[in-house]
């Protein structure tokens, strides 16, 4: 049973990723292939967040090196930060997406948003960092 569920899921896979290798994002016509590049820009834009959030936290654990150990330690309130705007953000764009349920662009919308906020978090992020 397992194998014929793997073998099934890897069949039904592969036209996708398949298509996915083939979208033009420069020049995405279908609502499918608009939501393959929203997708893939998402993705990117939450491997920028991913790597600029660790730069954040070393600098954090500097920051803390440095404050007296009765204050507040800037690692942990930056862990805290991050954990309550991640559930902010999806709820935010899900708020976004919602007047078109149903329709085939709500989905795109909804990955449009989660990538701007993701992109607005990831350049506070960065001025955090430089102390603005």
């Amino acid at each position: 049973m397992i194998r014929k569920c793997a073998y099934l899921a890897a069949f039904c896979a592969g036209p996708v990723v398949a298509q996915d290798a083939l979208v033009d994002c420069t020049n995405a016509q279908t609502t499918v292939d608009m939501r393959i590049c929203a997708s893939k820009s998402l993705a990117a834009a939450d491997e920028d967040l991913n790597g600029i959030y660790l730069m954040a936290i070393e600098t954090a654990r500097e920051t803390d090196r440095y404050l007296p150990e009765d204050a507040p330690r800037a690692e942990e309130l930056l862990r805290q930060a991050q954990r309550a705007w991640i559930p902010f953000r999806d709820a935010a764009c899900e708020s976004a997406s919602a007047a078109y349920f149903g329709g085939t662009i709500q989905p795109l919308v909804h990955m449009s948003c989660l990538e701007q906020m993701t992109r607005d978090r990831t350049a506070a992020l960065a001025d955090l960092m430089n102390g603005n």
